[in-house]
């Protein structure tokens, strides 16, 4: 009758008491009840003031692998929300979009940065190489592009 009012710590104690038999049966009641109130740490101590020392280390390795997941999952989506890109990547992004923009100068920074890095094959080198040449040929007089680009890619 206790139990069914909620009153799970006198139902033990009174289990206990009266030496009843089904100790176990009511322990594992309890425990589902606390369990299922997130009251994890409650149910171990349940357990562990019950003498049930094997139960009490089962729900700790259960929350404890819980909390490893829970770590991995979070470090998995902190590193998408950085969004987390090849630098490759993000200098091609830079130099199209400032060219687009018609910001020559960031766009000769972002491509000097790809001609030199050593993700790219020799192929790619030669392909950003190009399109720098063509690039700057058409936009470089007055455009707030230096020769500095130019002089990089003769040399």
């Amino acid at each position: 009758m206790a139990r069914d009012r909620g009153y799970w710590d006198q139902a033990v104690n009174l289990a206990k008491k009266h030496n009843i038999k089904e100790i176990d049966s009511l322990l594992a009641k309890y425990a589902t009840y606390l369990l299922e109130k997130d009251k994890i740490l409650s149910a171990v101590e349940l357990y562990h003031k019950a003498n049930h020392f094997i139960e009490a280390a089962k729900l700790l390795i259960k929350v404890e692998k819980f909390r490893t997941v829970l770590k991995d999952t979070e470090k998995q989506q902190t590193t998408a929300k950085r969004g987390v890109l090849p630098l490759v990547d993000i200098y091609s992004l830079l130099a199209l979009c400032s060219c687009a923009a018609g910001t020559f100068s960031l766009c000769s920074k972002a491509l000097i940065k790809l001609e030199s890095s050593k993700e790219l094959s020799e192929d790619l080198r030669i392909l950003y190489d190009q399109l720098s040449l063509q690039i700057f040929t058409r936009h470089h007089q007055g455009q707030g592009v230096g020769t500095h680009h130019l002089s990089i890619m003769w040399s």
